[in-house]
């Protein structure tokens, strides 16, 4: 305890010695510590998709839902938009295909373990390609609630569920009551809410890559 005179009062400070027992720090890996997680394997090189599920994957269903999704035609270079593929997200593939060749089906430790990854660096992987720079509705991203939940791009978008590769309409409610239980049992009370029967969901009023508005809300 510090005694301090000021204006002729008499001010009591206390004061801590030990500020880092208060609030241990955890601060957020290092930009390199991501990109480093992101590179994979040096060894391995790009083959592109046609080697790539030729040789070892019978993912039908996953090949034919993401040729028809947005990424999927992205792969077209006529479009004149960024080409993305299998590898864009998994890494190198060469040296899980070398395993396929007498195992009949690729390695999978040799591609990035995207699963495992920190929520930072997961989103990192979407981010390379979806910048903030070019979709104004990611600009706020990195200081969001969700960011700062870590919550990543892969939680709410499945892109081996389906071409359309975003949250359906009818499913959202349940995606974001899966985190928001608290709200879960808000709209369960007598209510006039339209958010029941589907008539409206979160994002018709909530921008979930954040905005610098309360609770997200896309406008005041």
């Amino acid at each position: 305890m510090k005694k301090i005179v000021w204006g002729g009062c008499l001010l009591l400070v206390a004061a801590c010695s030990n500020m880092p027992d208060l609030r241990p720090p955890k601060p957020l890996a290092a930009v390199e510590d991501y990109e480093r997680l992101m590179v994979g394997n040096l060894s391995a090189n790009y083959i592109g998709d046609d080697n790539c599920l030729a040789k070892c994957h019978s993912h039908d269903k996953i090949r034919n839902d993401f040729q028809h999704s947005v990424h999927g035609e992205q792969i077209v270079s006529e479009t004149g938009l960024p080409l993305v593929n299998c590898e864009s997200c998994h890494g190198a593939g060469s040296l899980a295909v070398e395993y396929a060749e007498n195992n009949r089906t690729c390695n999978t430790m040799e591609l990035l373990p995207i699963g495992d990854f920190p929520a930072r660096a997961q989103s990192s992987i979407c981010l390379n390609c979806h910048s903030a720079a070019s979709m104004p509705n990611l600009s706020l991203w990195n200081a969001s609630t969700h960011a700062n939940a870590d919550v990543s791009c892969f939680d709410c978008h499945k892109l081996h569920q389906g071409p359309s590769q975003k949250v359906p309409r009818e499913n959202m409610a349940d995606l974001c009551f899966g985190c928001h239980q608290k709200v879960r049992a808000e709209f369960a009370q007598f209510s006039h809410h339209p958010g029941s029967g589907g008539k409206m969901v979160c994002t018709d009023c909530h921008n979930p890559h954040g905005t610098t508005n309360d609770h997200d809300l896309k406008e005041r």
